[in-house]
């Protein structure tokens, strides 16, 4: 879920709700809390509904910053290390969930690799990567 577009939405929807109900006849026989309880469940239902979907709706953009693991060996004192690296990379293509898509890696070098996750609230979308430079 994306807050920054929860945020947007909620705010534009209640502007919207508060207009609505100022403007409103209907509910002056003393309803006027439930009317407006019920228009701020409205725009909070709609506003998770579309922070939920907003990832899922937009995909990965090319120049979208996606998270990859990279798990490489490192060989001392004759004991083989297994190490797992978390870098950013860059997409230079559009894609959704399970499409290869091309990506930069930090150093400059091109990589391919698979979406497996959408951005979420605190986490960038992640990309397995199946095909890299050396």
């Amino acid at each position: 879920m994306n807050l920054n577009v929860f945020g947007k939405v909620f705010l534009s929807l209640l502007v919207v709700s508060l207009l609505g109900y100022s403007f409103n006849q209907i509910g002056v026989q003393g309803k006027m809390i439930d009317s407006l309880l019920k228009l701020l469940a409205f725009d909070l239902a709609i506003s998770l509904i579309a922070a939920w979907s907003y990832p899922y709706a937009r995909g990965i953009r090319k120049n979208d910053q996606l998270i990859a693991q990279i798990s490489r060996q490192v060989a001392h004192d004759n004991i083989v290390h297994n190490h797992i690296d978390t870098v950013l990379v860059t997409s230079l293509q559009d894609g959704r969930i399970g499409g290869k898509i091309h990506v930069r890696l930090l150093n400059g070098k091109r990589a391919e690799g698979v979406i497996s996750a959408y951005a979420g609230t605190f986490s960038p979308a992640a990309i397995r990567l199946t095909e890299s430079e050396m």
